[in-house]
């Protein structure tokens, strides 16, 4: 038993050995780390900013003697390079944010939610989904519609990521997806929890299976 805690204490002792050093920051290290990160991730500028100043954090725990207020001037100086660049460019970054949340169905709530988290200013969400709402009420046919939506168009996208969320969860015109049924309250109850307001939801639930199959296939594409 002895030799057994030796042998284990040893080797707690070579992986404290082994524990990596975090990289001096420098300019040019800002620089080539930023635009490796940014080719696995796209990011907003805010977002991109707070993932290098942990990076900036972790070095000073390992490197004291940096300046910080130093390596967050070059890091605003990184950052205003690569938007100069076209790198960062968060109204892009918005818009590709926007339409892979569209495909997944999710509410606005849940997508300015999103975006804000990810540091995107409250005028480019607006503006982001204004302009893809409008092109997406001039691209559909209201005569396309189920019979029992409105025929404003206005609010389209908001009524189809309903729809998705339907038969993802397999309730309203998607019921017969389901083994088991779910009563109305309860369906109510999770279309709310995902953002979506009561009279939308209603309306979705009471959609004819048939015209929401239609929609569905109409929903590829616009998005």
């Amino acid at each position: 038993m002895a030799d057994k805690f030796m042998q284990s204490e040893d080797g707690f002792k070579k992986k404290e050995q082994k524990k990596r050093v975090a990289r001096k920051i420098t300019q040019s290290y800002l620089q080539n780390s930023g635009l490796y990160y940014l080719q696995r991730y796209a990011a907003s500028e805010s977002h991109f900013k707070s993932v290098m100043a942990r990076k900036i954090d972790r070095s000073l725990t390992d490197h004291p003697s940096l300046d910080k207020n130093q390596c967050l001037e070059w890091l605003d100086e990184v950052a205003e390079k690569f938007v100069k660049a076209g790198y960062l460019n968060d109204e892009r970054y918005a818009t590709g944010l926007l339409q892979s949340l569209q495909i997944k169905g999710r509410s606005q709530k849940q997508i300015q939610g999103r975006m804000r988290h990810a540091g995107v200013a409250a005028d480019i969400i607006e503006r982001v989904m204004q302009a893809r709402f409008a092109e997406m009420a001039e691209r559909i046919d209201t005569s396309e519609l189920p019979s029992n939506w409105p025929l404003n168009t206005a609010n389209l996208s908001e009524y189809i990521a309903a729809l998705k969320c339907a038969r993802k969860r397999r309730v309203g015109p998607f019921e017969h997806l389901s083994a088991q049924s779910k009563p109305h309250d309860k369906a109510l109850a999770m279309m709310a929890r995902n953002g979506f307001s009561y009279d939308i939801a209603q309306t979705i639930l009471a959609t004819d299976k048939n015209e929401a199959e239609d929609i569905m296939i109409l929903a590829r594409s616009l998005f």
